[in-house]
Protein backbone atom coordinates (compact mmCIF):
# COMPACT_ATOMS: atom_id res chain seq x y z
CA UNK A 1 0.00 0.00 0.00
CA UNK A 2 1.44 3.98 -0.60
CA UNK A 3 0.65 5.36 2.63
CA UNK A 4 -2.28 3.75 4.28
CA UNK A 5 -3.95 6.11 6.63
CA UNK A 6 -7.48 6.47 7.39
CA UNK A 7 -9.71 3.13 7.90
CA UNK A 8 -13.43 2.75 8.10
CA UNK A 9 -15.20 -0.26 9.56
CA UNK A 10 -18.56 -0.83 7.85
CA UNK A 11 -21.84 -2.05 8.69
CA UNK A 12 -21.28 -4.85 6.32
CA UNK A 13 -17.99 -6.19 8.07
CA UNK A 14 -15.68 -4.83 5.46
CA UNK A 15 -12.68 -1.96 5.69
CA UNK A 16 -12.47 1.43 4.05
CA UNK A 17 -8.93 2.04 3.37
CA UNK A 18 -7.56 5.03 2.13
CA UNK A 19 -3.85 5.82 0.70
CA UNK A 20 -2.76 9.16 1.32
CA UNK A 21 0.47 8.86 -1.27
CA UNK A 22 -1.73 6.33 -3.83
CA UNK A 23 -4.92 8.48 -4.06
CA UNK A 24 -6.69 5.27 -3.99
CA UNK A 25 -10.19 4.49 -1.61
CA UNK A 26 -9.75 0.08 -1.00
CA UNK A 27 -12.42 -1.83 0.57
CA UNK A 28 -10.52 -5.17 2.07
CA UNK A 29 -13.70 -8.02 2.63
CA UNK A 30 -13.39 -10.07 6.10
CA UNK A 31 -11.21 -12.91 4.57
CA UNK A 32 -8.64 -9.74 3.57
CA UNK A 33 -9.34 -9.93 0.06
CA UNK A 34 -8.49 -6.04 -1.51
CA UNK A 35 -10.31 -4.10 -3.89
CA UNK A 36 -9.87 -0.78 -5.19
CA UNK A 37 -13.08 1.47 -5.30
CA UNK A 38 -11.50 4.03 -7.37
CA UNK A 39 -8.10 5.49 -7.95
CA UNK A 40 -6.06 8.27 -9.48
CA UNK A 41 -7.53 10.72 -6.44
CA UNK A 42 -6.17 14.19 -5.67
CA UNK A 43 -2.30 13.20 -4.21
CA UNK A 44 0.40 14.52 -4.06
CA UNK A 45 4.05 15.60 -1.69
CA UNK A 46 3.03 19.02 0.59
CA UNK A 47 3.92 20.20 3.81
CA UNK A 48 7.11 21.75 5.27
CA UNK A 49 9.35 21.69 2.86
CA UNK A 50 7.06 19.89 0.21
CA UNK A 51 8.57 16.83 1.76
CA UNK A 52 4.93 14.75 3.23
CA UNK A 53 2.65 12.54 1.23
CA UNK A 54 -0.82 14.58 0.96
CA UNK A 55 -4.03 12.64 -0.22
CA UNK A 56 -6.84 10.84 0.52
CA UNK A 57 -6.52 10.94 4.73
CA UNK A 58 -9.56 9.61 5.60
CA UNK A 59 -13.34 8.31 4.30
CA UNK A 60 -16.55 7.02 5.13
CA UNK A 61 -19.58 5.94 3.36
CA UNK A 62 -23.12 7.37 4.03
CA UNK A 63 -26.36 5.86 1.65
CA UNK A 64 -23.74 4.44 -1.37
CA UNK A 65 -21.82 7.40 -1.39
CA UNK A 66 -18.36 7.94 -0.29
CA UNK A 67 -17.14 11.34 1.46
CA UNK A 68 -13.55 11.85 1.67
CA UNK A 69 -11.00 14.25 2.91
CA UNK A 70 -7.59 15.43 1.57
CA UNK A 71 -5.32 17.45 2.94
CA UNK A 72 -2.83 20.05 3.02
CA UNK A 73 -3.38 22.89 1.55
CA UNK A 74 0.54 23.81 -0.34
CA UNK A 75 -0.95 22.89 -3.88
CA UNK A 76 -4.64 23.32 -5.53
CA UNK A 77 -7.36 21.14 -5.31
CA UNK A 78 -6.08 20.18 -1.71
CA UNK A 79 -7.58 21.01 1.46
CA UNK A 80 -11.33 19.69 0.16
CA UNK A 81 -14.35 17.33 0.98
CA UNK A 82 -15.36 15.41 -1.69
CA UNK A 83 -18.50 12.90 -3.02
CA UNK A 84 -17.81 10.18 -4.80
CA UNK A 85 -20.31 7.74 -6.07
CA UNK A 86 -18.14 5.03 -7.60
CA UNK A 87 -17.37 5.36 -11.20
CA UNK A 88 -18.23 8.72 -11.33
CA UNK A 89 -16.27 11.88 -10.84
CA UNK A 90 -15.42 13.25 -7.47
CA UNK A 91 -17.60 16.15 -6.39
CA UNK A 92 -16.18 18.94 -4.15
CA UNK A 93 -17.95 20.21 -1.39
CA UNK A 94 -16.21 22.20 0.34
CA UNK A 95 -12.68 23.52 0.92
CA UNK A 96 -10.01 24.16 -2.26
CA UNK A 97 -7.79 26.78 -2.78
CA UNK A 98 -8.52 30.65 -3.49
CA UNK A 99 -6.74 32.47 -6.57
CA UNK A 100 -3.71 33.33 -4.17
CA UNK A 101 -3.15 29.57 -3.45
CA UNK A 102 -4.79 29.53 0.14
CA UNK A 103 -7.71 27.97 1.58
CA UNK A 104 -10.89 28.89 0.10
CA UNK A 105 -12.39 28.19 3.35
CA UNK A 106 -11.89 27.42 7.10
CA UNK A 107 -10.96 24.04 5.70
CA UNK A 108 -7.09 24.10 5.75
CA UNK A 109 -5.35 20.27 7.09
CA UNK A 110 -8.53 17.79 7.54
CA UNK A 111 -7.58 14.74 9.35
CA UNK A 112 -10.81 12.93 9.85
CA UNK A 113 -14.32 12.89 9.18
CA UNK A 114 -18.20 11.71 10.78
CA UNK A 115 -21.37 12.47 9.89
CA UNK A 116 -23.06 14.81 11.59
CA UNK A 117 -25.93 13.81 13.52
CA UNK A 118 -28.24 16.64 12.22
CA UNK A 119 -26.74 16.96 8.45
CA UNK A 120 -23.45 17.15 6.95
CA UNK A 121 -20.11 16.47 8.42
CA UNK A 122 -18.10 17.05 11.19
CA UNK A 123 -14.16 17.08 10.21
CA UNK A 124 -11.05 17.35 12.40
CA UNK A 125 -8.95 19.84 11.11
CA UNK A 126 -5.08 19.40 12.30
CA UNK A 127 -4.42 23.23 10.37
CA UNK A 128 -6.29 25.56 12.07
CA UNK A 129 -6.64 23.24 15.21
CA UNK A 130 -10.66 23.01 15.31
CA UNK A 131 -13.25 20.78 14.50
CA UNK A 132 -15.41 21.94 12.08
CA UNK A 133 -18.95 21.73 10.59
CA UNK A 134 -19.30 21.29 6.84
CA UNK A 135 -23.05 21.41 5.84
CA UNK A 136 -24.33 19.24 2.33
CA UNK A 137 -24.18 23.08 0.75
CA UNK A 138 -21.15 23.35 1.65
CA UNK A 139 -21.24 25.66 4.36
CA UNK A 140 -18.18 25.29 6.82
CA UNK A 141 -18.58 26.22 10.62
CA UNK A 142 -16.41 26.17 13.36
CA UNK A 143 -18.18 22.80 15.77
CA UNK A 144 -15.15 23.04 18.56
CA UNK A 145 -11.79 25.30 18.76
CA UNK A 146 -8.60 23.96 20.85
CA UNK A 147 -6.57 26.85 22.46
CA UNK A 148 -2.66 26.44 22.57
CA UNK A 149 -2.07 24.86 26.05
CA UNK A 150 1.24 24.91 28.87
CA UNK A 151 2.69 22.10 30.24
CA UNK A 152 5.96 22.21 32.74
CA UNK A 153 8.88 20.51 31.45
CA UNK A 154 12.64 19.95 32.22
CA UNK A 155 13.05 23.55 30.42
CA UNK A 156 10.58 25.26 32.56
CA UNK A 157 6.78 25.64 31.07
CA UNK A 158 6.25 24.90 27.43
CA UNK A 159 3.40 25.77 24.98
CA UNK A 160 2.21 23.73 22.44
CA UNK A 161 -0.52 23.60 19.53
CA UNK A 162 -3.37 20.91 20.42
CA UNK A 163 -3.52 19.19 16.79
CA UNK A 164 -7.24 17.71 16.18
CA UNK A 165 -6.77 14.12 14.73
CA UNK A 166 -8.92 11.17 14.70
CA UNK A 167 -12.92 11.89 15.34
CA UNK A 168 -15.54 8.97 16.28
CA UNK A 169 -18.68 8.84 17.98
CA UNK A 170 -18.86 6.98 21.26
CA UNK A 171 -21.22 4.67 22.08
CA UNK A 172 -23.25 7.22 24.07
CA UNK A 173 -23.63 9.50 20.72
CA UNK A 174 -20.88 12.20 21.51
CA UNK A 175 -18.28 12.69 19.52
CA UNK A 176 -14.53 11.91 20.90
CA UNK A 177 -11.44 13.45 19.19
CA UNK A 178 -7.65 11.96 19.91
CA UNK A 179 -5.08 15.06 19.96
CA UNK A 180 -1.61 15.17 18.87
CA UNK A 181 0.51 17.92 20.86
CA UNK A 182 2.70 19.96 18.38
CA UNK A 183 6.03 21.46 18.88
CA UNK A 184 8.52 20.90 21.30
CA UNK A 185 5.55 17.68 20.94
CA UNK A 186 5.73 16.64 24.83
CA UNK A 187 5.32 13.18 26.00
CA UNK A 188 2.08 11.84 27.67
CA UNK A 189 0.68 15.86 27.43
CA UNK A 190 -1.78 14.59 24.44
CA UNK A 191 -5.72 14.24 25.33
CA UNK A 192 -8.32 12.57 24.09
CA UNK A 193 -11.55 15.41 24.22
CA UNK A 194 -15.49 14.40 24.59
CA UNK A 195 -16.93 16.89 22.09
CA UNK A 196 -21.36 16.62 23.32
CA UNK A 197 -23.81 19.27 21.74
CA UNK A 198 -25.67 19.49 24.89
CA UNK A 199 -28.12 22.60 24.09
CA UNK A 200 -28.74 20.90 20.66
CA UNK A 201 -27.54 24.42 18.83
CA UNK A 202 -25.32 22.44 16.35
CA UNK A 203 -22.04 23.06 18.21
CA UNK A 204 -20.01 22.14 20.98
CA UNK A 205 -18.55 25.77 21.67
CA UNK A 206 -20.52 26.46 24.90
CA UNK A 207 -19.20 26.10 28.03
CA UNK A 208 -18.94 22.09 29.23
CA UNK A 209 -19.31 20.92 25.93
CA UNK A 210 -16.18 19.70 25.52
CA UNK A 211 -14.27 18.39 28.54
CA UNK A 212 -11.42 16.01 28.70
CA UNK A 213 -12.18 12.10 28.52
CA UNK A 214 -8.83 10.46 28.90
CA UNK A 215 -5.24 11.94 29.06
CA UNK A 216 -1.39 10.87 29.58
CA UNK A 217 -1.00 9.70 25.55
CA UNK A 218 1.59 10.97 23.27
CA UNK A 219 1.20 11.96 19.80
CA UNK A 220 -2.44 10.48 19.61
CA UNK A 221 -3.55 10.34 16.36
CA UNK A 222 -7.08 7.87 15.98
CA UNK A 223 -9.28 6.50 18.49
CA UNK A 224 -11.82 3.47 18.29
CA UNK A 225 -14.51 1.97 20.66
CA UNK A 226 -14.40 -1.99 21.26
CA UNK A 227 -17.06 -3.54 21.35
CA UNK A 228 -16.69 -3.87 25.38
CA UNK A 229 -16.90 0.05 25.49
CA UNK A 230 -12.92 0.26 26.59
CA UNK A 231 -11.13 2.84 24.07
CA UNK A 232 -8.36 2.03 21.80
CA UNK A 233 -5.82 4.87 20.70
CA UNK A 234 -2.82 4.77 18.43
CA UNK A 235 0.17 6.89 19.26
CA UNK A 236 2.14 7.54 16.27
CA UNK A 237 5.62 7.83 17.91
CA UNK A 238 6.57 7.06 21.94
CA UNK A 239 8.82 10.18 21.34
CA UNK A 240 7.90 12.82 18.44
CA UNK A 241 10.21 14.98 19.63
CA UNK A 242 13.37 12.65 19.12
CA UNK A 243 11.50 11.06 15.99
CA UNK A 244 11.95 14.90 14.64
CA UNK A 245 15.17 16.03 16.03
CA UNK A 246 17.35 12.93 15.50
CA UNK A 247 15.51 11.46 12.66
CA UNK A 248 12.88 12.36 10.01
CA UNK A 249 8.99 12.13 10.40
CA UNK A 250 9.65 9.33 7.29
CA UNK A 251 12.16 6.86 9.58
CA UNK A 252 9.10 6.51 12.02
CA UNK A 253 10.62 2.90 12.86
CA UNK A 254 13.34 4.58 14.30
CA UNK A 255 11.00 5.60 16.77
CA UNK A 256 7.98 3.62 16.96
CA UNK A 257 4.40 3.84 18.22
CA UNK A 258 1.83 1.76 19.43
CA UNK A 259 -1.14 0.91 20.14
CA UNK A 260 -3.38 1.50 23.82
CA UNK A 261 -6.42 0.90 25.20
CA UNK A 262 -7.71 3.22 27.66
CA UNK A 263 -9.48 1.57 30.77
CA UNK A 264 -11.85 3.29 33.14
CA UNK A 265 -13.96 6.38 32.77
CA UNK A 266 -12.90 9.59 31.91
CA UNK A 267 -10.14 11.08 33.40
CA UNK A 268 -10.12 8.55 36.54
CA UNK A 269 -8.59 6.04 33.83
CA UNK A 270 -5.53 4.13 32.96
CA UNK A 271 -3.52 3.40 29.86
CA UNK A 272 -2.89 -0.15 29.18
CA UNK A 273 -0.75 -1.26 26.10
CA UNK A 274 -2.52 -3.45 23.35
CA UNK A 275 0.48 -3.54 20.67
CA UNK A 276 4.31 -1.54 20.11
CA UNK A 277 6.25 -1.73 17.47
CA UNK A 278 4.56 -0.05 15.32
CA UNK A 279 5.21 2.14 12.43
CA UNK A 280 3.37 5.55 12.05
CA UNK A 281 -0.20 4.19 12.96
CA UNK A 282 -2.19 6.13 12.16
CA UNK A 283 -5.74 4.86 12.28
CA UNK A 284 -7.39 2.02 13.83
CA UNK A 285 -10.66 0.24 12.90
CA UNK A 286 -12.76 -2.81 15.41
CA UNK A 287 -14.79 -5.43 13.20
CA UNK A 288 -16.15 -7.59 15.10
CA UNK A 289 -13.72 -9.16 17.30
CA UNK A 290 -10.81 -7.98 15.04
CA UNK A 291 -8.46 -5.18 15.67
CA UNK A 292 -6.73 -3.40 12.99
CA UNK A 293 -4.11 -0.50 12.52
CA UNK A 294 -3.50 1.44 9.60
CA UNK A 295 0.70 1.82 9.70
CA UNK A 296 1.37 4.75 7.03
CA UNK A 297 4.96 5.04 6.69
CA UNK A 298 5.55 1.02 6.72
CA UNK A 299 2.68 0.97 3.81
CA UNK A 300 0.64 -1.55 5.74
CA UNK A 301 -2.80 -2.40 7.59
CA UNK A 302 -1.86 -4.87 10.64
CA UNK A 303 -4.28 -6.91 12.41
CA UNK A 304 -3.02 -6.00 15.65
CA UNK A 305 -5.22 -8.30 18.16
CA UNK A 306 -8.29 -9.39 19.06
CA UNK A 307 -11.17 -8.22 21.97
CA UNK A 308 -12.09 -11.04 24.38
CA UNK A 309 -15.41 -10.58 24.87
CA UNK A 310 -14.51 -11.71 29.09
CA UNK A 311 -12.45 -8.54 29.14
CA UNK A 312 -14.02 -6.05 32.01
Amino acid sequence: LQSPRGLTALDNGELLITEVLGGRLLQMDRAGNLRVIQEFLPATFGGPGEEYPTGVSAAIRVDGAYYYVVGEFRGSRYSTLYRLVPGGEPQALAGGIDSDGFPATRLTNPYDLVAAPQGGFLVSDSGINAVLHIAESGAVSEYAVFPRRESAGPEGDQAFDVVPTGLTQGPNGAFYLASFTGFPYPSGEAYVYRLDDLNQDGDALDPGEVEVYAKGFTTATDLAFASDGTLLVTEFSADMRRLITDYDIDQAAEVPGRLVRWRGRESAGEIEVVAEGLVSPTSVAVLGDRIFVSEEFAGRVTKVGTISVSDP
